[in-house]
């Protein structure tokens, strides 16, 4: 894990960043579906909308909205993008 990578979970709403690592504990089912809505270490990914009491949290990723609950976005690590970009389509 990187000084400058932060989990997945705390990404600021509408804030992007590139997906450094998905870490090796999580259950092998929950990675290889991450990995086929490409959730993969190199994509940009962006924080969408934050549900209140802790509810999953939505994050686009090559122009698909996704839902991911905390113990998912936990095992996340991503670097923070300054400028921003949109996520674009795949």
């Amino acid at each position: 894990m990187s000084a400058s990578s932060i989990p997945l979970w705390n990404l600021p709403e509408a804030r992007t960043a590139m997906i450094v690592t998905v870490e090796s504990n999580l259950d092998p089912r929950h990675k290889q579906r991450m990995s086929e809505l490409g959730l993969r270490p190199g994509e940009l990914i962006r924080s969408q909308q934050h549900i209140i009491f802790g509810g999953p949290r939505l994050f686009q990723v090559a122009g698909s909205i996704f839902s991911i609950a905390r113990e998912i976005a936990d095992q996340v690590q991503v670097r923070v993008i300054e400028s921003n970009p949109e996520v674009g389509h795949s």
